[in-house]
């Protein structure tokens, strides 16, 4: 296996835009890979400030570095260029401000050739970009191996950022990044979850996101409109591959998980344009699935004072404060299936009481099914 895995080269793709204050650490921990067989893609996306003078320093350094200049096209195009240009059999996405631990790729690759998974996937280090402070973020993965057919959560499962995983390459056959600002990963990472033959787990926080940075990518403004748009564009990346029927569930759940974080993030806001557009969005996703309607226009509560079904609720559902224009509101009563109470007054929805019980994990768990509780 040593000897395989030495011989296997994964192209590791970086779009780099006016990053010259964190490129360094950036490519610092590209060297530092205790995997060796690496081909390095700097896609430079029309860069003004000192980031070709420090990407034209490491290619002198390293052969394995290669510098590609674009002019400004956005992230999306330059992962496209970075694919396109790219030779080997497994690739890797890494943001010019974030950075790999020493071991990702190894370890990564390692379980994937183990395994013969199509995607590796890995936990995630949150750091301060001031203090240097690692939160850990771990991915909500049961068991070492998923198949997208056999996990109904799938596309929550995986995570839609394309970087912390590595692909197969081949899985790009079928599919580009879509010309969009924003959310142009979530539009393709679920598809090539779907078309995988295998996802394997890596539980270990290989790759360090920095939190509060100036100019981030993903610290920029939420756009509603391409949220949608991406949304749109998986539906129908799915339709067209005649996949739709079979990830209808992971669609649905992705969804409203898409819309609850729009909710929490922007809903006590006051601003009469971000409220125009969580409405739009809002509208948007119970079109696709109006069986959802009454999730978000209805409270929901327990009998019991169980502090997971109190937190399954708060991720199942948005806060009716923030979401009911001036309706009656009913209420759902929650419980596990073994405690259901014969004759309440109010519905019941009854969810079977999950088998591992990591408080985290299972409340997610039980707010799937909440959510599919109503289809």
């Amino acid at each position: 296996m040593e000897d395989l895995r030495q011989r296997k080269q994964v192209s590791i793709i970086i779009p780099i835009h006016n990053a010259e204050q964190y490129l360094r650490r950036c490519l610092d921990s590209v060297m530092n890979q205790t995997h060796a067989c690496l081909e390095v893609l700097l896609i430079d996306d029309g860069s003004t400030d000192r980031s070709k003078l420090i990407c034209e320093e490491y290619v002198r350094q390293d052969c394995r570095f290669q510098y590609i200049y674009q002019m400004n096209q956005g992230v999306a195009i330059a992962r496209n260029a970075g694919i396109d240009c790219a030779t080997s059999e497994y690739v890797t996405f890494l943001d010019s401000d974030d950075s790999m631990e020493p071991g990702f790729v190894k370890q990564v690759l390692t379980e994937m050739l183990r395994t013969g998974s199509d995607i590796g996937i890995c936990d995630i280090n949150y750091v301060d970009n001031e203090t240097f402070e690692k939160e850990v973020s771990r991915i909500r993965f049961y068991g070492k191996t998923a198949s997208a057919r056999k996990t109904k959560s799938i596309f929550n499962t995986v995570r839609t950022f394309i970087w912390g995983k590595i692909y197969k390459r081949e899985l790009f056959n079928k599919i580009r990044f879509p010309d969009l600002k924003f959310f142009e990963d979530l539009s393709i990472v679920p598809f090539m979850a779907a078309i995988a033959n295998q996802i394997v787990y890596i539980p270990l926080p290989l790759i360090n996101y920095f939190r509060n940075r100036n100019g981030s990518l993903s610290e920029n403004a939420y756009n509603i409109n391409e949220l949608i748009r991406a949304l749109d564009l998986l539906g129908s990346f799915l339709r067209t591959s005649k996949l739709y029927d079979d990830f209808t569930d992971s669609y649905k759940k992705m969804c409203m998980a898409q819309l609850r974080f729009a909710y929490r993030r922007f809903g006590n806001r006051k601003q009469e344009k971000v409220l125009e557009q969580l409405c739009k969005l809002k509208e948007y996703v119970l079109n696709l699935f109006p069986q959802l309607y009454p999730i978000t226009e209805c409270s929901f509560y327990t009998e019991s004072d169980n502090h997971l079904l109190a937190q399954a609720i708060d991720k199942a559902v948005l806060y009716k404060d923030q979401i009911v224009d001036n309706i009656e509101i009913s209420h759902y009563v929650i419980c596990f299936s073994d405690c259901v109470t014969e004759g309440a007054s109010q519905p019941t929805i009854a969810i079977k009481r999950p088998e591992h019980m990591d408080e985290g994990s299972a409340a997610y768990d039980i707010a799937e099914e909440i959510i599919m509780a109503f289809s």
